[in-house]
């Protein structure tokens, strides 16, 4: 479920975003990707650096928002913010605002441990 801060005046303020990093069992190398930072940073409750990089010719889906990790040592993208979030982001990002964004937690998909997630937490500033 995605949780949103001030969106009642959207277009007014700045806004923050929270969710579940989407598409990640389609990056390579997952799972240990995710794994490993869990491993690293999040079980010593550490937040990771994130970066989002708009892909406008993505065949799928033309506000997708790709999200990257910092590893310790470079970005590693890990997959894409949810649609319904990339809609409004993309829009922002396009006309000049700023996404800082983390890796705030990770999660396993039913409770399976071989299913890693992570979560973001994304502020849009403008």
């Amino acid at each position: 479920m995605t949780v949103w801060d001030n969106v009642d005046n959207l277009e007014a303020q700045d806004y923050d975003f929270r969710g579940s990093v989407a598409g990640v069992s389609f990056v390579e190398g997952y799972p240990a990707n995710l794994l490993a930072f869990k491993n690293t940073f999040l079980d010593n409750k550490q937040e990771i650096l994130a970066a989002i990089k708009r892909n406008p010719e993505n065949p799928y889906d033309s506000n997708a928002c790709e999200v990257w990790a910092f590893n310790g040592f470079e970005y590693v993208f890990i997959g894409h913010l949810p649609k319904d979030i990339a809609a409004m982001v993309a829009f922002e990002i396009d006309n000049g605002a700023t996404a800082n964004t983390e890796i705030v937690s990770s999660g396993f998909a039913n409770n399976d441990p071989s299913k890693p997630g992570a979560i973001f937490r994304l502020k849009l500033e403008r």
